[in-house]
């Protein structure tokens, strides 16, 4: 009867929390409010592998927006290569580096997505190492939708469009304690994946004859192979549950939607499977469920080959659990109905392995690819909360730490994006962080950090002296 209820009240409400914000894109239609960051530095360490400790490099500067309005949780930072190529195209290096592109996130406990525009870091620009100046932003809000955690930019397709102009979002989303206040619908539902565009919201998934339509599935992430038109989404939650409890498996999916320029249904859907045929679910190989997963890069042999990262994560508590990285080599049909594991390696322990000793984890949480073909991985454990860098070979090289920072909470990372690379000049992450109180995570306050990597505070030479 209680499932009953809840699909009746799914149902219901169904249409109620998902809506664009006024006519976007053009994001610049959409209104928004003026914001001061604050100036932090951070520490930047070296992973030595060889003595398995981190050797302290120095600091870098970072600047942070934290905001009563986010609630606890902002998730899935953005930054489209689209907006930075238009901003390298139209700006000279030193104009860039004082005017930045926008930074999308989302605020999943307010249902809410959001994007940092307007970004003025004429103050301390990128590389300059200054310490205290604050940067200006205006912040907008996009849309409703229902507890929102990964974002992808649906862009055009060049013929006709502007390849880079943004049509709209897919959203990977979810909420397991059910209720969703939005926008004031309180709407009754665990999530899915949506298209949001100007014309309004189209679920995905789950969609019938799937069993969880009526009552949604909690999803966390979402990426697309743009040359196949593939996309792949975890469904996972935090409950710790093993698969053998039944409800909502938490499995990798992918989704081939019928035109990845406007998606409007996934024409072919299934659960992954590895290279013996085993369903890519809770409790595989080293145990939990997939919980972050990024395109990676493509084979040169074959144009419907390309590598996957996935994060797995097991586990509800800040400290203690299990995570762990593997690389999938996938290939698409031409079609686009099947999708494939070739082969599959497990990656980056010197992260998650060698960093923390058991029982305690790192948490690994996202994972991003620079523009040097560096990985970034965010990790929200207490043992090793920050951010990293691996060689793409999986070895770890650099860490960044001091991401809690406000007493009488735990912050904590929430995924990545940038751009550029470590040391060299005009390069930025931006961090997503959310917040627990005493294991809970729905009290805190959320914090967005921009972090400049362009070169350490200290440091007098040229950024690219580094490289």
């Amino acid at each position: 009867m209680h499932r009953v209820m809840l699909s009746l009240l799914a149902t219901a409400a169904a249409k109620d929390i998902c809506t664009p914000m006024a006519k976007h894109p053009p994001l610049s239609s959409v209104e928004g409010r003026k914001v001061e960051l604050e100036s932090k530095t951070m520490t930047l360490s070296r992973w030595d592998a060889e003595i398995r400790r981190y050797v302290p490099e120095g600091l870098v500067s970072a600047q942070i927006l934290n905001d009563k309005e986010f609630s606890a949780m902002t998730h899935g930072a953005k930054i489209r290569r689209a907006d930075v190529r238009r901003a390298d195209r139209s700006r000279s290096p030193a104009e860039f580096s004082k005017a930045l592109p926008p930074v999308y996130f989302t605020g999943t406990v307010v249902d809410k997505y959001y994007m940092l525009d307007s970004i003025d870091a004429s103050a301390a620009p990128l590389g300059s190492g200054k310490v205290g100046p604050a940067w200006n932003a205006e912040l907008k809000m996009l849309g409703w939708t229902v507890a929102p955690s990964v974002l992808y930019p649906i862009e055009g397709s060049g013929a006709g469009q502007d390849e880079d102009e943004l049509q709209g979002f897919l959203i990977a989303g979810g909420n397991p304690f059910v209720e969703d206040p939005g926008n004031h619908s309180h709407e009754f539902n665990l999530g899915g994946i949506t298209y949001m565009s100007p014309e309004g919201c189209t679920k995905l998934f789950p969609v019938l004859p799937d069993p969880y339509a009526m009552t949604g599935r909690v999803t966390n992430t979402i990426d697309c192979h743009k040359r196949t038109g593939v996309c792949f989404f975890s469904a996972w939650k935090f409950d710790g549950g093993p698969k053998s409890t039944g409800f909502f498996p938490d499995c990798l999916w992918f989704c081939k939607p019928d035109n990845l320029t406007n998606p409007q249904k996934c024409t072919s859907v299934g659960v992954m499977k590895d290279e013996n045929g085993q369903e890519i679910c809770r409790d595989y190989r080293l145990g939990g469920g997939v919980h972050g997963l990024t395109v990676m890069h493509d084979d040169p042999a074959d144009p419907n080959s390309f590598e996957l990262l996935l994060v797995f994560t097991a586990g509800t508590k800040y400290d203690t659990g299990g995570s762990w990285m593997s690389m999938l080599n996938v290939s698409v049909s031409d079609t686009g109905d099947e999708v494939m594991t070739r082969s599959q390696r497990l990656w980056g322990s010197s992260l998650w392995n060698d960093t923390v000793t058991k029982p305690h984890d790192v948490g690994c949480d996202h994972a991003t690819l620079d523009d040097a073909g560096r990985v970034w991985v965010s990790t929200f454990r207490s043992g090793n909360a920050g951010v990293h860098m691996l060689d793409y070979d999986g070895t770890l090289q650099y860490s960044i730490h001091g991401f809690d920072f406000l007493p009488g909470q735990y912050s904590y990372p929430a995924g990545l994006s940038g751009f550029g690379t470590l040391f060299e000049a005009n390069s930025m992450m931006a961090v997503a962080t959310s917040a627990e109180k005493m294991g809970v995570p729905i009290f805190g306050t959320a914090t967005m950090f921009l972090i400049d990597i362009s070169k350490l505070i200290t440091d007098n030479t040229n950024a690219t002296d580094h490289v």
